[in-house]
């Protein structure tokens, strides 16, 4: 999915998953892990998929996941956004010791908050550069910009040009 002029709200993203055999270890036979959420540019229909088999273990691919924005949760995109990395929320079915099967990917981490609570498996994945972007861009254009200490909205960068350079041509009239 590119990031057009008209950019959708929906993206569409694989989730990789891989389990690791445990043979030496006393009371374990398998490890599950999330290895990362990677960007399609279709829809796919929701399967899994063994991309790698190994003695070590096995690396899976489930598709047909979209993440969707929502005007009304534009702040929490925006706290996304300012955290020192970037996350995706990966929510599962299963219990630790069981294999984790998506079913929901979202950019809310209150949403992801409330999944854990109900006592569902809740990831967080580092967000793909792209799905990045796209996100920015959807809160650059729907979240009004204010200043944080006056709580004021700012204008748009093209604004402040021309403000500035009257300023400066004020100044040099008066003086």
């Amino acid at each position: 999915m590119s990031l057009t002029v008209d950019f959708p709200n929906i993206f569409y993203v694989s989730v990789l998953t891989a389990r690791e055999n445990l043979a030496k270890h006393a009371w374990l036979t398998e490890r599950w892990h999330l290895l990362g959420v990677v960007p399609v540019y279709e829809y796919q229909d929701t399967e899994r998929t063994v991309l790698l088999e190994t003695t070590e273990g096995q690396q899976y691919l489930w598709t047909g996941f979209a993440i969707e924005l929502h005007e009304d949760e534009i702040e929490n995109y925006a706290r996304n956004l300012k955290m020192p990395t970037f996350c995706l929320y990966v929510i599962c079915h299963g219990d630790e010791t069981e294999e984790p099967i998506p079913f929901l990917i979202t950019l809310s981490r209150d949403e992801a908050d409330s999944y854990s609570k109900e006592g569902l498996r809740v990831y967080d994945i580092a967000m793909p550069a792209e799905i990045h972007r796209w996100i920015e861009r959807y809160v650059l254009k729907h979240r009004p910009q204010t200043s944080e200490k006056q709580g004021h909205q700012i204008p748009p960068p093209h604004e402040h040009i021309i403000v500035a350079s009257k300023s400066i041509i004020d100044r040099s009239n008066n003086g």
